[in-house]
């Protein structure tokens, strides 16, 4: 039987953000390739598919998982309590997977330090109180530890043999993508998207640093770049083709965006909020900690590349244009 893959979909207000999970059935098995969002809505969607395809609600074998984030594994709990399978995910992704209260901690002490050191003020705080609310409410979609089995590049997954697994971090530490090479398919997670450029988000490694994200994403693109990918299957919109081309202008648009962080710090020094505000008003309103890291994670990559240099004021890092 020739492999086939179903995508299913969980529509949002706004399109380019539509949530995909994909079903690879290769005809001796079935594999789930990221786990959803909002189970109540996404759970009756994956079940109508699995019955189009004329499989069974438990029938599937295995789940991939390209990243941690809440849109990409909210149904891991609800399949494997019903099925004990296997979800590979890289070992970054376990605790936040397994709701890991240590590490919530330290996610939320690292937001707090560079929302104060980035001249948030009092505006941070409502972010981080929703990132709580958060972490609080999905505490009930945590899996069983024991259906969690880490992955690495170079590691093979037992029934898709011929999957190989790349470590792609940028937007996140444990981003993976897998990649079939006979079949020229690629499974992107939020690495690339057609229509939206992806963040690369500032957020502490394992060991709780900070890590110039910008420039890591920039080299899993690249390295993503090197695959012979002829359809490329994301965590949202619609699969894609010439995945190269789209890269090549991602890069462009990141030095463009940069550049015009610079020239903004040439006219005077600025706090990270300072620029966000001038930069991004309208949608730090509504996506404040995607804003705050794309800024300061130009701004990392302004200072890396002697553009900028930044002076800490009042316990507030203000970056200037080098001149």
């Amino acid at each position: 039987m020739e492999k086939r893959i179903s995508r299913v979909t969980l529509t949002l207000e706004r399109s380019p953000w539509d949530v995909n999970m994909y079903l690879l059935d290769d005809g001796d098995s079935l594999t789930l390739v990221d786990a959803g969002y909002r189970p109540e809505e996404s759970l009756p969607l994956l079940r109508k598919a699995l019955d189009d395809l004329g499989y069974g609600p438990e029938r599937i074998d295995r789940i991939l998982v390209t990243h941690h984030h809440h849109d990409h594994t909210s149904l891991i709990r609800h399949l494997t309590e019903r099925r004990k399978i296997p979800v590979y995910i890289h070992p970054s992704g376990i605790p936040h997977v397994l709701r890991d209260e240590r590490v919530f901690r330290m996610r939320l002490e690292f937001r707090r330090r560079l929302y104060r050191e980035s001249g948030c003020g009092d505006a941070g705080e409502p972010h981080l109180e929703a990132f709580r609310a958060q972490w609080e409410a999905s505490r009930e979609l945590a899996p069983p530890e024991d259906c969690i089995v880490p992955i690495r590049e170079g590691d093979r997954i037992p029934g898709l043999e011929s999957v190989r697994i790349l470590e792609t971090p940028g937007h996140s530490f444990d981003s993976v993508v897998f990649y079939d090479p006979r079949e020229r398919w690629l499974f992107a997670g939020d690495l690339l998207i057609r229509d939206i450029s992806t963040n690369a988000l500032v957020e502490p490694d394992d060991e709780g640093r900070r890590r110039p994200v910008w420039e890591i994403y920039r080299r899993s693109l690249r390295r993503a770049a090197e695959l012979e990918a002829e359809v490329v299957y994301s965590g949202h919109g619609e699969p894609f083709s010439g995945h190269r081309e789209l890269i090549e202008h991602r890069l462009k648009r990141m030095i463009e965006k940069s550049d015009r962080v610079a020239d903004l710090l040439a006219g005077r020094p600025m706090s990270p909020y300072e620029v966000a505000r001038a930069i991004y008003a309208k949608a730090l309103q509504n996506e404040f900690h995607l804003v705050m890291s794309e800024v300061n994670g130009m701004l990392d990559f302004l200072e890396a590349a002697g553009k900028v240099s930044k002076r800490m004021e009042n316990g507030v890092w203000i970056y200037a244009a080098n001149r």
